[in-house]
């Protein structure tokens, strides 16, 4: 592959056989670059440093110097590679981008049509007669209608809830429950609120099912209900339980608005392994049971002081923020994605510590003093301190705003980070050592060579800082690095220029 004209080995074969000019393996290397295919960016990315190597190998040797329009070959040919690498790795971005953006959306479409086919209560464990339960129960309360299923085998029973009708293949899960092998009735039926009662409205037998529905309930969920009723589709053979005094242990619902009766250190004790199914906080989903996780999580990771009420408010999103916040995320946004990395630190056990310090970028100079070749040396080796903090310090900000990610998250994020170094790689310590050679020497046409060998350097970075799209991205970062890449290396760069003309 080759998208300048420059990289010919054809070019370059004439050249150097009209200068009598030994190959270094470059020939071969051009001839095998242009077969390159244009996605294997990788490989076209090697073969061009590879070139940039050997052509800066030629630069220096007496052959190349001593023929001036072999000389000037090189040096294009040597630009040209550079300027074919940006954009290669530019177009390499983009397509990983484009490849990231595909895949993400196949997930999302995958998990769309998954929750449209099996139902957001699908997953067959315990939880479906648990913490599931626990959201649809106060919905009947407020007056919507659940499908119910309603296992019993002897005098245990189990219930099952959802906003969907129940299949018959659900009743597996129910004995399972229960723990036994035969002998199991089932009752299907739906779960109004009527008159202030939880009212089961089964298709067939009720009698004496209000007392056992109404403990399932308080063993599965852990809610009192005050007051229960079943009855037939028919509204005959109604079947009545309610509260006489207090009776302790469990929420209270149906009919009656008072908060949970909830253990002394409810706000705090995890009961289950920390697990959302889906987001929660600032546009997540905000369901329920995952709030009351992310609450929980919160006051014992954070001691936020939450109200742990399953609501996801003001108080709930401004308490993840500022957990996002000592984690050293620079961007909160106030929203717990599952497995991701809010959730994966609130799952940690501990306290979480103090958020770790700001990023600290150096400003550079507003006033670079006299330009003369004798400080040009000092001037660059500074410039080149400042960038190596600077970019240094927007690495520290990238891996404090992903620490909490996946392992495997954190390697990709890491390798793709190391690609800032293409910055000092390319605007090395050659032009300073130049200058300085250049300020030693008091021979007028050693130090006017080595001028020239400084110019050229020069316009070879000069070259890269207008076409390397990587500046701009640095200078643009979103984690609160003010890098001044490009600033800090044009001043530098027309200080320098100006010291030696």
């Amino acid at each position: 592959m080759s998208i300048s004209k420059a990289l010919s080995d054809s070019g370059w074969k004439d050249v150097s056989s009209k200068n009598k000019i030994k190959d270094n393996g470059l020939l071969k290397l051009l001839a095998d670059h242009k077969r390159i295919d244009e996605a294997r960016h990788d490989e076209a990315i090697a073969s061009l440093d590879q070139i940039v190597k050997l052509a800066t190998q030629l630069k220096k040797t007496k052959e190349v110097a001593a023929a001036s329009a072999a000389a000037k070959y090189v040096n294009e040919l040597a630009q040209a590679a550079e300027s074919d690498r940006s954009a290669i790795v530019k177009a390499k971005t983009e397509a990983e981008k484009k490849a990231k953006v595909e895949a993400e959306a196949k997930k999302q479409d995958a998990k769309k049509t998954s929750q449209d086919e099996d139902g957001d209560d699908d997953d067959e464990s315990s939880a479906l007669l648990t913490t599931k339960m626990i959201p649809l129960l106060r919905q009947v309360n407020k007056g919507e209608t659940m499908h119910v299923l309603v296992a019993r085998a002897g005098k245990q029973v189990k219930v099952m809830m959802s906003r969907k009708p129940i299949a018959p293949a659900r009743r597996k899960i129910l004995a399972d429950e229960l723990g036994v092998s035969g002998g199991v009735k089932y009752f299907g039926g739906h779960c109004v609120n009527e008159d202030g009662a939880t009212t089961f409205v089964l298709k067939s037998e009720v009698t004496g099912l209000a007392k056992l529905l109404k403990l399932a309930l308080l063993d599965q969920t852990g809610m009192r209900v005050k007051k229960l009723s079943c009855r037939g589709e028919d509204g005959e053979d109604a079947d009545h339980d309610e509260d006489e005094g207090q009776v302790p242990g469990g929420e209270r619902v149906g009919g009656d608005t008072t908060e949970p009766s909830r253990p002394a250190d409810a706000a705090t004790a995890m009961t289950r392994p920390f697990e959302l199914s889906a987001a929660v906080g600032r546009g997540g989903k905000n369901l329920e049971e995952d709030v009351l996780q992310v609450q929980i999580a919160l006051n014992r990771r954070a001691d936020t002081g939450l109200k742990v009420d399953g609501r996801c408010g003001k108080d709930t999103i401004d308490a993840i923020i500022e957990f996002q916040r000592a984690l050293g995320q620079s961007r909160p946004d106030g929203r717990v994605d599952p497995n991701r990395g809010t959730a994966r630190a609130l799952a940690a056990s501990g306290k979480v510590g103090k958020p770790p310090p700001p990023p600290n970028p150096m400003a550079p100079p507003e006033d670079l003093g006299e330009p003369t070749l004798g400080r040009a040396p000092q001037i660059w080796h500074g410039t080149r301190g400042i960038l190596d903090h600077n970019i240094g310090e927007l690495k520290r900000a990238i891996r404090q705003e992903y620490a909490s990610e996946h392992p495997a998250l954190l390697a990709e994020i890491d390798q793709n980070v190391q690609r800032v170094d293409v910055i000092l790689e390319k605007l090395d310590a050659r032009l300073a050592h130049a200058l300085e050679r250049a300020s030693g020497t008091k021979d007028p046409a050693k130090r006017k060579a080595e001028i020239a060998g400084a110019k050229t350097i020069l316009a070879d970075y000069v070259a890269f800082v207008k076409s390397e799209p990587l500046i701009d991205h640095i200078d643009k970062n979103p984690f609160g690095v003010n890098a001044q890449v490009r600033k800090t290396i044009t001043d530098s760069l027309t200080h320098v220029i100006k010291s030696i003309a």
